[in-house]
């Protein structure tokens, strides 16, 4: 998304130091992140009461704070958000004597002249919905097996699940 918008507002010669200037802080993430997460942990000594953790996952220790997410993430995506709605703004205030004759040009009648069926196929095709599926499953049987090992009394070595 980041991406995306900087390819919007930024001219082709600053893109790359725009990009690689946005990208900068994960370079710090990678060295700042488990201090972080071990001192909000909901297991630490000052345990933030927001988080949830899920202790010993296979070997790792992995810890998931949701609450946080309820902060950070709207505080986070305003200012892109913010970006995309004026540039929407400007291009329908721009583009929107055009889109009428599109419509007219394209024929707009069409999609009003589709049956039930017809209209649930064709939103079938244009989401992709098997492949959705298929990613869908794919990420259950993925994760199903974690999810029974950490749950399960003797975790790998239950029998019940095999």
């Amino acid at each position: 998304m980041n991406s995306l918008l900087i390819a919007d507002i930024t001219s082709l010669q600053w893109r790359a130091f725009a990009d690689g200037a946005v990208n900068l802080p994960y370079v710090v993430n990678a060295f700042v992140a488990g201090f972080i997460s071990s001192g909000i942990s909901a297991y630490s000594a000052n345990g933030w009461r927001w988080g949830v953790s899920l202790n010993e996952v296979a070997t790792l220790k992995l810890t998931i704070q949701y609450g946080m997410f309820c902060i950070l993430l709207p505080v986070c995506m305003s200012p892109a958000l913010v970006v995309l709605f004026v540039g929407d703004y400007k291009a329908r205030k721009l583009t929107a004597p055009l889109q009428t004759q599109a419509k007219v040009d394209q024929g707009g009648a069409e999609a009003e002249a589709r049956t039930l069926l017809q209209s649930v196929a064709y939103y079938w095709v244009r989401l992709n919905v098997t492949g959705l599926l298929l990613m869908g499953f794919g990420f259950a049987l993925l994760l199903t097996p974690i999810t029974l090992s950490t749950t399960a009394k003797g975790g790998y070595k239950n029998r019940k699940y095999k």
